[in-house]
């Protein structure tokens, strides 16, 4: 899309001038819908990682957590909602390794600073309905205000959930959910994972009855 041609030449970006010999590649996002003022939910995940800088696509189902994400997506019926996917930090932080396996490193928060204009113009271009955030780097740069020093993911996900970002263009609602990477070390059936289910329904119900 047009939006995000100009992602592509961050200049300004850390990750621009950096020699550390890491591969910093951009992954544009994904969506359903031609136009993106059609978009009813954004979803905003954290960082690509190797699996999304070979598919250039958010969440690759290639990957553990892409494919956990997509087949929720479709069980849910979220896959069939006029949708964006995104990351907060839209490049990735690979290295290769002595072993010549390629390794996923978080972004660094100077990064993560930068890339909160470009998430920032695909909400003020889309202006859904719903932002769903996973996981806590995407909260964190969404939302700083709730403090993750002081409160716990899931109290912030239990009390913000459904609310509005007052701060936002179109003053959409959030939905907040655990990265589906997270899920790996989590038994199958435990109260992770219903939250996480649970999440995608609840992103279904308020953006079909905003739709109403």
């Amino acid at each position: 899309m047009v939006l995000e041609k100009s992602f592509n030449n961050c200049w300004q970006c850390p990750f621009w001038s950096s020699n550390d010999g890491k591969i910093h590649a951009f992954v544009p996002g994904e969506s359903n819908c031609e136009i993106l003022d059609m978009v009813k939910v954004l979803v905003l995940a954290e960082a690509p990682a190797k699996n999304e800088w070979s598919a250039s696509r958010p969440l690759a189902p290639q990957g553990t957590a892409g494919k956990r994400f997509r087949t929720q997506m479709e069980r849910s019926g979220l896959a069939k909602i006029p949708h964006y996917i995104a990351n907060v930090v839209m490049c990735t932080n690979l290295e290769n390794t002595s072993k010549n396996r390629i390794k996923n490193h978080n972004p660094p928060e100077n990064v993560r600073l930068r890339c909160l204009s470009h998430w920032q113009r695909l909400v003020q271009a889309c202006r859904p309905e719903v932002v769903f955030l996973l996981g806590a780097t995407a909260l964190k740069s969404v939302c700083p205000q709730m403090d993750l020093g002081k409160n716990s993911f899931a109290q912030i996900r239990r009390e913000s959930n459904g609310s509005r970002l007052n701060f936002l263009p179109g003053c959409p609602q959030v939905v907040v959910t655990h990265h589906p990477s997270r899920l790996t070390y989590q038994a199958a059936g435990n109260s992770v994972w219903q939250q996480f289910t649970e999440d995608f329904e609840t992103v279904v119900r308020l953006a079909e009855k905003a739709s109403e």
